[in-house]
């Protein structure tokens, strides 16, 4: 109230109030929802494109997927974003809590991976792997809670990279010359040649 702005039933209806009162302007109004589904239409395509070739290129490896193969898989995840994109609106009231609340779900637990990768020499897939499950335990018990979805981020990348770290101790450590480059402070891979010369 007193902020200037008409009162509507939801806070993401503002765009749309804005373009149908103040552009009604012939041609305009079309041009412009036409540039936001174009916006829409680039970003779902080239997540399910990149989706399709890191598993038609990485996970499957070995194995080479038809044509036929990789547009059914690209397909899949497109019906699949559909489907999310429908359940989406019971994660928030608005655009941005939903935003904030996938990004701290999701992007918490990837940080804290990225992190162990970065800053623990010792890491390993099954220390990464652990850390992930206990991200996963604290993102299911906080959001139990009346936490706010701004500390989501935290409650999941923490434990990550914690858990992560302590776990990949009790694992063989890797080999140097796989950290070579990758790890802070790591020496690089011919950095580690010339001194094995």
């Amino acid at each position: 109230p007193g902020s200037g702005f008409p009162e509507l039933a939801r806070q993401d209806q503002l765009t749309p109030h804005f373009v149908q009162t103040e552009l009604a302007v012939p041609g305009l109004m079309g041009l412009l929802l036409a540039g936001l589904f174009a916006a829409v239409m680039s970003s779902i395509d080239s997540g399910a494109n990149s989706m399709t070739s890191l598993v038609a290129c990485d996970w499957l490896g070995s194995r080479k997927l038809s044509v036929r193969g990789t547009r059914s898989l690209c397909g899949a995840f497109g019906v699949g974003a559909i489907a999310t994109s429908l359940l989406v609106p019971s994660l928030g009231k608005n655009v941005f809590d939903i935003i904030v609340t996938i990004a701290g779900a999701l992007f918490g637990p990837l940080l804290g991976v990225f992190a162990l990768g970065m800053f623990v020499r010792r890491a390993n897939a099954a220390g990464a792997t652990a850390g992930l499950a206990v991200g996963a335990a604290g993102l299911a018990i906080v959001a139990c809670t009346d936490i706010s979805h701004f500390w989501y981020g935290a409650f999941t990348c923490v434990p990550t990279f914690v858990v992560g770290t302590v776990a990949s101790y009790l694992y063989p450590a890797p080999e140097p010359h796989a950290l070579a480059g990758l790890v802070v402070r790591e020496p690089k891979l011919d950095a580690l040649a010339a001194a094995a010369e």
